[in-house]
């Protein structure tokens, strides 16, 4: 019995000492972008991690003074929320339609495995067909232009997403309100929006962090330097010759910033509106 203790004791710590060392892996590119963001670039390459005492902050001043990050920093800002007033409020009421009027329309249980599908298509496959739709729109070189570009990618897994999770609300909630008189956009609006909130919160979040990180469509639709969104505007410290690495990790760390905060923050409404919705698919 004491053997057998100590063989499942001995297999936790093996199994923890695993995810701790695959954690550190996983983890090893984001400590040598912040560290290399702090130090001269002198030492960068002289470890695996820049480990000294001599911190600078030169990167930061030269990323905040001698570029438009501030201003690219809010485009990409504009445009990740800006593709959620879009997607949102789209993918819910196709996704609710799709969930309630399938007995009445067959075809409709076919929705949610079709929106996947359109997901799988490839960006660039959308590329050059929206540059001559907005160029006939006046949309062309607009962070409207792009969110719109970039709802075409977020809004088929939005829509599989919250088809999932409407899927698994009980359908007797509706029922019961619609015996006491209420209409259709009332239980949408007062039943089942509240208790999707949590499944919406989490595709508003993956939508936006699939923006912020967005630079195929920022590349394919922008042109005016003022308008760029802070993924393209990186590409700016890459010189024909030379690559400017301490100040590229500075924008990138800077850029982390919110997808990381956003992580940890929302990261039980995350979990909890994915169990949801893979259980409605199910």
């Amino acid at each position: 019995m004491v053997d057998k203790k100590i063989d499942i004791s001995l297999k936790e710590i093996i199994r923890l000492a695993i995810i701790i060392i695959m954690v550190l892996f996983s983890f090893l590119p984001l400590i040598w972008m912040i560290a290399a963001s702090l130090v001269p670039e002198d030492i960068l390459f002289r470890s695996i991690i820049p480990i000294t005492t001599n911190i600078t902050l030169k990167h930061y001043n030269y990323v905040f003074s001698r570029t438009d990050f501030t201003r690219w920093y809010i485009n990409s800002l504009i445009v990740g929320f800006t593709n959620i007033l879009i997607t949102m409020p789209t993918a819910t009421m196709m996704a609710y339609v799709a969930t309630r009027f399938k007995q009445k329309y067959p075809w409709l249980k076919a929705f949610g495995p079709f929106a996947l599908f359109l997901y799988m298509i490839p960006g660039i496959v959308l590329a050059l067909p929206l540059v001559l739709i907005f160029g006939y729109l006046k949309l062309f070189d607009t962070l409207l232009g792009v969110a719109i570009a970039n709802s075409t990618w977020s809004m088929p897994l939005s829509l599989w997403l919250l088809w999932g999770y409407f899927e698994n609300i009980p359908p007797e909630l509706e029922e019961a309100a619609f015996v006491d008189g209420a209409s259709r956009w009332q239980v949408l609006s007062r039943i089942i929006i509240p208790i999707a909130r949590p499944g919406m919160a989490a595709v508003s979040i993956f939508s936006f962090l699939t923006v912020w990180l967005d630079y195929l469509f920022a590349l394919t639709l922008i042109r005016s330097e003022a308008n760029y969104t802070a993924s393209l505007g990186i590409t700016w410290l890459i010189k024909e010759y030379s690559f400017a690495w301490g100040e590229l990790t500075a924008a990138a760390t800077l850029m982390a910033i919110p997808s990381t905060i956003i992580a940890f923050l929302s990261f039980k409404y995350l979990l909890y509106g994915f169990q949801m919705t893979l259980k409605g698919v199910r």
